[in-house]
């Protein structure tokens, strides 16, 4: 039963993904289960062997994890401790996904190097979880307003961070979209997780690259509208 703070909210859910005009084989895997409140978008990495391969695996193995998940605590109670436990519980299943990437990549002579992004979203009642790796992003319209949920983890937004450079010069740093994370690379990857509560008007995009590198940004708050 859920708490009475707690309600089900109702999501109206939608996915959709193209091969595009560049490539022949679509890199991209999603998750779009609204009976599991799961909801997650991997971007095989450009250029890397077995892209692919990598985010069907990262999909794969959130479904899979979602069998353990220790969620009746928090909704029973969603105290700050029971929230704590399904954020390092997204951590310790995007943690190996990683690992089960890196060794397939390095047991496999055709898939070496391969890696994907993650960007989830998990839903319990009034509560959402994300969890980050990469330049694939989550967008929320929350009371009318677009914010980025997420930040990219690449050279370009690093020295924006930083203060090193502005946007306008990061523009035109020619390794300003090398990803700095991502799964499968290294045997370790860091994890972005975050919780915030939700209202029904709210409104959240999961997406690649491909689909916020071509459109102009102020088209995506109408889009979710």
């Amino acid at each position: 039963m859920l708490d009475s703070a707690q309600p089900l909210l109702r999501a109206q859910t939608s996915a959709l993904s193209d091969v595009g005009l560049v490539r022949q084989n679509n890199e991209d895997r999603y998750l779009c289960e609204p009976e599991l409140g799961l909801f997650a978008v991997a971007d095989g990495m450009g250029g890397h062997a077995g892209g692919e391969v990598a985010s069907a695996m990262a999909v794969e193995g959130l479904l899979r994890a979602m069998a353990t998940i220790p969620d009746q605590a928090f909704v029973a109670e969603p105290s700050l401790n029971n929230r704590r436990q399904l954020l390092d519980f997204l951590s310790a299943a995007i943690s190996q996904i990683n690992a089960d990437i890196y060794a397939r990549g390095n047991s496999e002579r055709s898939l070496r190097g391969m890696g994907c992004t993650l960007d989830v979203i998990l839903i319990r009642g009034r509560s959402l979880f994300l969890a980050h790796v990469g330049d694939s992003r989550i967008y929320g319209v929350l009371g009318g307003t677009l914010f980025p949920l997420t930040e990219d983890h690449t050279v370009g937004q690093a020295l924006i961070s930083s203060g090193a450079m502005t946007a306008e010069e990061v523009n035109n740093h020619p390794q300003r979209n090398q990803l700095m994370r991502a799964l499968g690379i290294y045997p370790k990857v860091e994890i972005d997780v975050a919780y915030l509560d939700i209202a029904p008007a709210d409104s959240f995009l999961l997406c690649s690259d491909g689909v916020y590198g071509m459109i102009d940004p102020a088209l995506i708050p109408e889009a979710l509208r």
